[in-house]
């Protein structure tokens, strides 16, 4: 197990791109750490709770601990099999969170209110991106 600080975005994309898995036991309101995993296809042990739950797939793109005790965490990580996982279908899943998805949901929110313009517009891409 890994933890690091003070990366660049390039070498954060590497790691997601070549570690086995991404393991998230924080507590989180959205669980995006394991999405940037997944859009390289790289698997996740993350804890079955928050927005883990809503990001997060049981055998599709990972695998649940029920608590952050290090006992869990160890039997999760020693049961772990990266191969169990299809990275295109790990992918194709964490599409549904990308920027394209975001702004498409926004577009048809915006284009059923009345007297609204949704024309779509150019949306310069944001500096730093890290998964894509």
């Amino acid at each position: 197990v890994l933890a690091l600080q003070g990366i660049s975005d390039a070498q954060l994309r590497w790691l997601y791109a070549n570690a086995k898995a991404v393991i998230a036991v924080a507590h989180e309101d959205f669980g995006l750490t394991p999405i940037e995993g997944h859009m390289f296809g790289t698997p996740s042990i993350v804890l079955r709770a928050g927005g883990y739950l809503d990001s997060c797939v049981e055998g599709l793109n990972s695998n649940f601990v029920e608590s952050g005790d290090v006992n869990d965490l160890v039997a999760a990580i020693r049961s772990f099999r990266a191969e169990d996982f299809d990275a295109a279908l790990m992918k194709q899943h964490a599409q549904r969170f990308s920027r394209a998805a975001f702004v498409a949901a926004i577009r048809s929110v915006v284009s059923s209110l009345p007297n609204v313009d949704a024309s779509p517009a150019v949306v310069p891409e944001p500096a730093g991106s890290r998964a894509r």
